[in-house]
């Protein structure tokens, strides 16, 4: 066990010094036209619509809006800096560009902003509330503010027009109606690429080493079986490997294809009764007690397909949830029997039956953290397996097939690398 336990400990440790630590994706700053800045952009700074950059030689700045222009993560997002009007204060800030061409649409911390053909200021797309009596009773009524300042600045494109009486305001409603605006221009420019998530997925590959513990229950009592147990929990380690997909609408969900090659074996204890014929005509049918003992050995190729979910995408720790179906390939169960009477204890039998190749398929459930340094995946889980045994016993006396409930229980460790993104 101690062998396990540094693997474990390195875990450990990275999830715990790394809890505060920012997730950096390569990034470029734009300090003024022609001239940028290459490095490390923080993703939780970016968070916050602020600029942070880690240069090779490690050294990490701040920048700020008076400063640089613009910074962006290639295909994610795409951040320029505007003049916003904030408490009655004019503020140079970083604004999230969601649509850019003659007309940006840019947001920040919710709010949804107008940036028009490069002037000074963005102005804020909102709605107001406001007191009116009529008939001596007084009513509140939601004036659309945004779609007057839409009507002034976007003139020039019919299509544009046609969209205006029906466009709401959020982000995807008025990003449409921009869209269509800037296609009567030319269509987007080139940071508006830039702040698409992406058509491609991301892929990951990597492996994992498994510690289980299975429980085998008790497939109960028939008219031949009266009792049975089993011995003590079988421990399984072995390796496994899996390739990961990440869509790119829901980066927080992945589906999980993994592969192994599990082998083991387990012995079952069985009391049964069994009907014995008359040696002459004088004698009767008689019921006699025996004791069965199956050696049991299980070979199978274990294709788990699982659908995860990570928490809190885009940081270092990510904790995850994930459940799915494991398909049991080329499973075998092969194995011997003796047969004991019981009284007195004398060994009547020994045999081979013949290999069972059954169609298994089982449950399982996962909980556990991810930890993401670049592009580096290292996880550990919590594991929980559920799956019918379908031959604990097979007796060639009482020729009978008992089922029973497998549980798997234990932790899996793995290591990965992100391929694209």
């Amino acid at each position: 066990m101690k062998k396990f336990l540094a693997p474990i400990i390195a875990l450990a440790f990275v999830t715990i010094t790394e809890t505060h630590a920012q997730d950096l994706q390569r990034g470029i700053v734009i300090v003024s036209p022609g001239d940028t800045l290459r490095g490390m952009l923080s993703q939780r700074a970016t968070d916050n619509y602020e600029c942070e950059l880690t240069t090779t030689d490690g050294n990490t700045t701040k920048y700020t809006p008076d400063r640089v222009i613009a910074f962006y993560i290639p295909g994610t997002i795409y951040f320029e800096r505007a003049q916003i009007e904030a408490d009655g204060q004019t503020q140079l800030v970083f604004m999230n560009v969601a649509v850019s061409g003659k007309a940006d649409l840019l947001e920040r911390k919710g709010n949804l902003y107008l940036h028009y053909d490069n002037e000074d200021n963005a102005i804020e797309l909102k709605t107001e509330s406001q007191k009116r009596t009529v008939d001596a009773k007084e009513y509140v009524v939601t004036i659309d503010l945004y779609k007057d300042v839409l009507k002034s600045k976007l003139v020039g494109c019919p299509n544009a027009a046609d969209l205006m009486k029906s466009t709401g305001l959020t982000k995807k409603s008025i990003g449409r109606l921009l869209n269509t605006y800037n296609a009567c221009f030319g269509g987007s420019s080139a940071k508006q690429q830039t702040t698409k998530k992406g058509t491609r997925p991301w892929v990951s590959i990597g492996a994992e080493y498994n510690f289980l513990t299975t429980k085998l229950g008790n497939p109960g009592t028939s008219t031949s079986i009266k009792q049975s147990t089993f011995k003590d929990p079988l421990s399984q380690n072995f390796p496994s490997f899996y390739i990961q997909l990440n869509p790119a609408v829901a980066r927080s969900l992945s589906l999980q294809l993994a592969g192994y090659s599990v082998s083991y074996q387990y012995n079952g204890y069985a009391e049964g009764v069994v009907a014995i014929p008359p040696s002459n005509d004088t004698e009767e049918w008689r019921d006699d007690l025996y004791r069965f003992r199956t050696e049991v050995k299980y070979k199978s190729f274990v294709m788990p397909l699982m659908v995860k979910y990570s928490f809190l995408q885009g940081r270092v720790i990510q904790p995850t949830l994930g459940a799915g179906l494991g398909f049991h390939f080329n499973s075998k169960f092969a194995g011997g029997e003796t047969t004991t009477d019981v009284e007195p204890q004398q060994t009547l039998s020994t045999s081979k039956f013949p290999p069972v190749r059954p169609k298994v398929m089982s449950f399982r459930s996962v909980a556990g953290v991810n930890v993401r340094l670049g592009a580096f995946l290292f996880g550990g889980n919590v594991l929980m397996e559920i799956m019918k045994s379908p031959m604990n016993f097979y007796s060639r006396v009482t020729a009978g097939k008992f089922n029973s409930n497998q549980a798997n229980v234990g932790f899996t460790i793995s290591a990965g690398v992100l391929l694209g993104q």
